[in-house]
């Protein structure tokens, strides 16, 4: 990861990333200056050659400044776009974006009805049967 405060503690655990078709990896990872900070996310490309993962670049930072902020992001593409689900301590969350590095701000995760999932737990994804919509596999309480 580069040599910035920001990522001095980063960590992709528990989370799922994609192998893209130049064979690159995009890894979702939650960053902080440190283990007390309150922890953003990002996604990072990453280059590997049988032995060794190599840092190309990443996309945007995205923050949750309370609670311990954004933890275990889990990432899946679909049609061209890519998700990301999003831990935190009082709610899902996920975001989209288009190029795999950069997405849009982060929003409550919710059901068709508005709903919030209701949970903090971790949320990776799975899209339905009739791959249209994104589903926690994962049960709230």
């Amino acid at each position: 990861m580069p040599d910035d405060e920001q990522f001095n503690f980063a960590r992709s655990a528990c989370g799922q990333f994609l192998v893209e078709p130049d064979g690159s990896l995009l890894l979702p990872f939650y960053v902080g200056k440190d283990a007390k900070t309150p922890w953003s996310i990002t996604v990072a490309r990453f280059s590997f050659d049988g032995t060794q993962l190599k840092y190309i670049e990443h996309g945007n930072v995205m923050p949750l400044k309370t609670g311990r902020g954004f933890g275990e992001p889990s990432l899946i593409k679909f049609q061209g776009r890519y998700l990301i689900t999003i831990r935190s301590n009082t709610r899902a969350y996920v975001t989209s974006g288009s190029d795999g590095l950069n997405y849009e701000t982060p929003k409550a995760w919710t059901f068709d009805d508005g709903k919030e999932l209701g949970s903090y737990l971790q949320y990776p994804a799975t899209l339905d049967g009739t791959q249209r919509r994104l589903v926690p596999t994962l049960h709230p309480p």
